[in-house]
């Protein structure tokens, strides 16, 4: 999903609700991930967001990665992390936002959605149990 598309689609739902963007929640961000995304998209994007969350009841990162992840974003060195009204991480790049953020953040096997060269965090890797 082009980054530009997102911020103009926040744009054009905060104008249609006569508010100020930055007074958007996560409920209205994830609103907005869902109208510009196709049909077949958003079931994939559902589907993988599912999994993770479900995935993260069981498995998560060690504590001090799921800080660094989330203390990277919050930097937001990419340019593309919004805050929300109810203070939470958004990201402009992929539309995460709230608890799918949160459990973006926790699931071992997500990435950044950035482009390879540009991710904040990868996919974490146990060396102990890897045997590394």
């Amino acid at each position: 999903m082009n980054d530009s598309r997102f911020q103009l689609a926040a744009y054009h739902y905060a104008k249609k609700k006569g508010v100020d963007p930055s007074s958007l929640t996560d409920v209205d961000y994830l609103k907005i991930g869902m109208s510009i995304r196709s049909p077949g998209r958003l079931v994939k994007d559902g589907v993988k967001a599912l999994a993770s969350r479900i995935s993260v009841t069981v498995r998560r990162v060690p504590l001090p990665i799921f800080s660094e992840r989330r203390e990277r974003c919050q930097k937001n060195t990419c340019g593309h992390m919004i805050v929300s009204a109810d203070n939470n991480i958004v990201c402009g790049k992929c539309g995460c936002s709230g608890e799918w953020m949160l459990a973006a953040l926790n699931d071992p096997s997500e990435s950044c959605r950035l482009p390879a060269g540009d991710k904040l965090w990868d996919v974490y890797i146990d060396e102990a149990r890897n045997g590394l």
